[in-house]
């Protein structure tokens, strides 16, 4: 296999392999917060500082000073990993446009930083509330982006990494005109509004699932499907008439 050829499978497959540790951090914060109910110590922890209480109390409980330690190791954690989310914030914003990639990196970062350490004071007495809404966005995002990925992969370059063309990466004309990517993504979006149910907005299809009141969110599954179905029809038609 070529070498950029490698290079496209190896990014394929991180990017899928990087939902796996999502996954088990969202089993270690389900399993937190089923035992909460159970221990009065976490559950009092939760009511007085939050998910940070939660986050501290097996930690500061029975660990002690260790446990303290662990504690500042994770907050500064959490600190580096925006290092890598605003690097990426800096290339992505450079791929909007060609003039976009005469502005220095360092100014869009410093820029980002403002904006989210801001948003970050703003939101810090409404985290909880705030983190939940972001996160559950992220997953109808998830799976309008995943679906087309896919699609992508085993319908029109037939699943070989020898269809792709690294070197096209530049090429207006030789590129995806996204036409269709971006009337599937506004389909999958739509799907996500029918099958949100959250607290400040309930679908008109969540309504009538789970809870009479707050209904069942089925806004990710909702967003996968209306993608899966829009996107292959339209993406025959941009290549037909686009090439590519």
């Amino acid at each position: 296999m070529p070498e950029d050829m490698s290079a496209i499978k190896v990014f394929f497959w991180t990017y899928v392999g990087l939902n796996i540790p999502l996954i088990l951090v969202e089993c270690l914060g389900a399993a937190a917060m089923t035992t909460l109910t159970a221990k009065t110590t976490w559950g009092d922890a939760y009511q007085a500082a939050s998910v940070g209480g939660l986050l501290g109390a097996p930690l500061t409980g029975p660990m002690g000073g260790f446990g303290r330690f662990l504690l500042v190791l994770l907050s500064l954690s959490i600190i580096a990993n925006n290092i890598p989310n605003i690097y990426s914030l800096a290339l992505t914003f450079q791929n909007v446009h060609p003039y976009a990639q005469a502005i220095p990196r360092v100014f869009i970062v410093i820029i980002g930083s403002v904006v989210y350490i801001v948003l970050a004071i703003v939101g810090a007495s409404h985290f909880e509330e705030w983190l939940d809404t972001l996160l559950t966005i992220l997953s109808y995002w998830l799976a309008i982006f995943s679906t087309i990925l896919i699609e992508e992969h085993l319908i029109f370059r037939k699943g070989r990494w020898a269809n792709y063309e690294p070197d096209d990466y530049n090429n207006l004309r030789k590129l995806p005109l996204g036409v269709a990517s971006f009337i599937a993504l506004g389909c999958g979006v739509a799907g996500a509004v029918l099958g949100m149910a959250q607290t400040w907005y309930v679908g008109q299809i969540a309504k009538h699932i789970g809870d009479p009141t707050y209904g069942g969110d089925i806004g990710f599954e909702l967003s996968f499907a209306f993608t899966a179905v829009v996107f292959p029809p339209l993406r025959y038609i941009e290549k037909k008439y686009w090439g590519y």
